[in-house]
C-alpha cells in the first residue's frame, strides 16, 4: 500500500513539473502524505503496543495539525509562487490558471514582468476594485489591493516607450 501511495505521489509531482501547481494537484499531494502517514501509523501500532493504544487520539491530533498547518500555509500564495519558478526556469506559466487564484497570491503574481502581469492580475484588480464594510476586512485582499494599486502605478516598457517619442 505504502508502494501505491508513493507512486500516486510521484505521478502528482510529474504533472506538477509538467502543468504546474493547481489547487486540485496541492490538495491531491497533501491527501497522499496523509494517507502515507496513517499507513505508518497503522504499521508502527502493529509493531507497538503504546501506539495501538493512542492511534485514535495520535490520527486526530495529527490530521488536526496537518489541517492547521495547511491553513497557516498560505496555499494560493504558495501555488503561485511555485508556478512563477517554474516559469522562470521554463518559460511556461498558465496565466488563465493564475487568474483564478485568491488575493493571497498576488505577491508571487506581481514579481512576473509587466505584460504577464498584468494580464494575470486583471481579473482580481477587478474583483478587488470594490471597498468593502470594515467588517469584511481581510489582510490578504488588503495587501494585494496596495500591491495591484503598486503595479498600476509603475511605468511600463510601453509606457517609457511613448514618453520618449513625444519628448
Amino acid at each position: 500500500t505504502m508502494v501505491v501511495v508513493a507512486s500516486a505521489l510521484r505521478r502528482l509531482l510529474l504533472y506538477e513539473d509538467a502543468f504546474g501547481l493547481t489547487r486540485l494537484r496541492f490538495v491531491a499531494e497533501a491527501t497522499a502524505l496523509w494517507f502515507g502517514a496513517i499507513f505508518a501509523l497503522l504499521i508502527a501500532a502493529g509493531a507497538f503496543t503504546a501506539v495501538r493504544r493512542q492511534l485514535a487520539r495520535i490520527v486526530i491530533a495529527g490530521t488536526s495539525v496537518g489541517l492547521l498547518a495547511l491553513s497557516l500555509l498560505n496555499p494560493d500564495g504558495w501555488i503561485a509562487e511555485r508556478n512563477v519558478e517554474r516559469w522562470r526556469e521554463t518559460g511556461r506559466i498558465d496565466v488563465a490558471y493564475l487568474q483564478t487564484l485568491s488575493a493571497d497570491a498576488v505577491p508571487a503574481i506581481a514579481t512576473l514582468p509587466p505584460e504577464l502581469r498584468s494580464r494575470a492580475l486583471a481579473p482580481l484588480a477587478a474583483q478587488l476594485a470594490d471597498e468593502e464594510p470594515w467588517s469584511s476586512y481581510n489582510s490578504s485582499r488588503a495587501s494585494a489591493r496596495d500591491a495591484i494599486a503598486a503595479q498600476t502605478q509603475q511605468p511600463t516598457h510601453l509606457d517609457v516607450a511613448m514618453q520618449d517619442l513625444t519628448s
